[in-house]
């Protein structure tokens, strides 16, 4: 009913996504005949729009995957990420790794995800893509690997902090695009200079995942006062 009342205010692409996600939604509730409805509308309402057939297209995935089949939606997955488009690719990459982990093939899966994280960094599917991976490193025995993917997740969600109490621990995190190429190093030191004119020196460590996420944490403490 929302979308009826309020879809002349979408542009056109936000209404085709609109009614992707609502098709989305009935095929994870088993409602597949209303998500194929859903996605028959999208395609007669966007007929013009190849970004929004793509989005159909992307639609008719996730039915499969939630019926269980894997193995046809990987193909249609793959097909939507050759065609490069810079909305539709990093959500057929989230849903291709999916994909995968579904068909038991944890490691093609994380292999997908570090593509997502790597040439789409600013993708919000990247927290998601960290947390699934997370959860793979955590099921195969790999908890150190897990517990830094866990604590990447948490920190690109995080707002700045921009008060810290003594005995807080801060959370430092750098995300370059150029600095695990131009030197292969796992570790990034920083310098962190406060207000009140304490310096620090704090190791981040490169994300399991992502070739672009440096995390690292230092605690704090209360300083001696000053006569």
């Amino acid at each position: 009913m929302a979308l009826e009342l309020f879809g002349g205010r979408l542009k056109p692409f936000e209404a085709a996504m609109a009614r992707a996600r609502r098709a989305e939604i009935y095929a994870w509730q088993n409602q597949f005949v209303q998500a194929e409805a859903e996605l028959a509308s999208l395609r007669e309402a966007h007929k013009d729009q190849p970004q929004a057939l793509l989005l159909a297209d992307l639609g008719d995935a996730n039915l499969l995957l939630a019926r269980g089949q894997a193995g046809p939606a990987l193909q249609r997955l793959q097909r939507l990420v050759e065609t490069g488009d810079p909305l539709i690719t990093p959500l057929a990459l989230y849903t291709l790794g999916v994909a995968h982990l579904q068909m038991k093939d944890n490691e093609k899966a994380i292999e997908v995800f570090r593509e997502l994280c790597n040439k789409h960094a600013n993708d919000p599917f990247v927290q998601r893509v960290v947390l699934l991976s997370g959860q793979v490193f955590f099921d195969r025995g790999d908890f150190l690997a897990a517990r830094k993917l866990y604590e990447a997740a948490a920190a690109i969600g995080a707002a700045r902090q921009t008060n810290v109490l003594p005995g807080d621990e801060l959370v430092v995190k750098v995300s370059d695009g150029d600095y695990f190429i131009r030197t292969r190093q796992q570790l990034l030191d920083v310098t962190l200079r406060a207000p009140s004119g304490d310096v620090e020196t704090v190791r981040l460590e490169k994300n399991p995942v992502s070739d672009q996420l440096y995390v690292g944490r230092v605690p704090t403490k209360l300083g001696k006062a000053v006569e």
